[in-house]
Parts: structure tokens; sequence; C-alpha cells
């Protein structure tokens, strides 16, 4: 049929040609339909190859639209609020502070991330939004233990992050997005992002070291049965 359309087209365009002879009344009438068949194809096939990829950006688009409010939030709260606040690294004056602007850029980013992941697994969605919440909990918990001066409790929630890297896999984004948004609004977003790296390079490595140790252990046990029951 598409053969048959820029077949058409292209009797339509050598007829429009100076020197060639004028279509017949048949062809008059063919010709219009088969430049419309000819587009219409085009066009669907130009829709039906940008679908599948304006819907493999929807859901990290909607996840870093909704960072790119919640920090938004964030800001305006504390601009009309005496000013967009800074924050000293381990809460110590003598070191640099950082400003609580790089939100903008840190939360959509993980936003990001977590809706890519919830694209790639579309089976465990509701595992990936449990992550989500209960690691708010864990970050809102710990910002506002920090924020009524309960220090012991504030350390034993934030000591609590190493035995969780190692049972958890708290390296995974709704992990991170859900602990740098629980403590923004205490600490700003780029100071829980530093920890959140830094605990979720732990708990990777010690996930993936643990992984490959069993693989290189599982071989041993297949090539051991064989040899028991050999024996026997």
């Amino acid at each position: 049929m598409l053969l048959l359309d820029i077949r058409g087209l292209s009797f339509c365009l050598a007829a429009r040609q100076p020197g060639t002879a004028a279509p017949t009344d048949g062809h008059a009438h063919f010709l219009p339909m088969a430049r419309q068949r000819l587009w219409e194809d085009i066009r669907r096939r130009s829709v039906d190859e940008a679908a599948p990829m304006t819907s493999s950006y929807r859901l990290p688009l909607a996840g870093a639209l909704a960072a790119l409010a919640f920090a938004g939030m964030h800001l305006g709260f504390e601009y009309f609020d005496g000013g967009v606040r800074s924050h000293h690294v381990l809460n110590r004056a003598d070191l640099p502070e950082i400003s609580n602007w790089f939100g903008l850029i840190i939360l959509p980013a993980l936003g990001w991330a977590f809706g890519v992941r919830l694209r790639n697994r579309p089976g465990a969605r509701r595992s990936i939004w449990v992550g989500l919440v209960a690691s708010l909990a864990y970050g809102a918990a710990l910002a506002t233990s920090f924020e009524l001066g309960a220090t012991d409790i504030t350390k034993a929630i934030f000591f609590g992050l190493l035995p969780l890297a190692i049972i958890a896999p708290i390296y995974r984004a709704e992990c991170m997005l859900g602990f740098v948004a629980g403590m923004t609004f205490t600490f700003g977003a780029i100071l829980p992002c530093i920890f959140a790296v830094l605990f979720a390079g732990l708990s990777a490595a010690l996930r993936l070291g643990f992984v490959a140790i069993r693989k290189r252990l599982r071989p041993n046990r297949g090539a051991s049965a064989p040899a028991s029951g050999s024996g026997r």
C-alpha cells in the first residue's frame, strides 16, 4: 500500500512538471487520495515511534517535577521566613557553610532516579513505595529528634544507619530520596544527601561483596555433591 501511494505521489509530481501530459479524469481523483493516504501513514508511524519514547520518560519526569515542587515549597517557606538558610558541615562553625539552594538540583535528581526505578520495576512498585515512606519516616525522625534537642535519640537513629546498611538495600533510589526529603526542612538537602551517599555506598559494597562470595561458593557445593555420591 505504501509503495502504491509513493508511486501515485510521484506520478502527481511528474504530472505537474512542464512538458508532461495532464492526468486523466481517473487519475485526477486517484492522486489526491494517494497523497492523503501517504501522509496519514507517515504521521501514524511517527506517532507510534514517538509514543514509547514519551511514555518511557513519563514517570522519571513526574518524579523530578514532584521533587522540584517539594524543594520549591521548602525554599519558599525559608525565603519568606527570613531568607534561605545555610548549614555548617557537621554543625560546626569552623567548617564551611552549604546553602539550601542546592536542593533545587539534588531533590529533582533523586526524584528522577526514583521515577526511573518505578518505570523499570513495574512488578515491585508497592515495595518501592513502602521503601520511600519508611525512609522518609526515618529521616523525619532523625530531624525531629535533632530539633527537639534529644541528643541521645539523634545519635541512636544516626548510628542505626550502620546495621541498616548491612541488612537492607538502602542504596536504592527510593531510600535515598525518602531519607533526604525527610531531613530537608531541618538540614537542607545537600548534607543529608552526603550522608545518604556514604551509607548507600557502604550498603552496596557489603551486599555486592556478599553476593560475589555466595556465587563463588556455590560451584564448589555443586562439585562436591557428585563426588560424595560416587563414594557411596
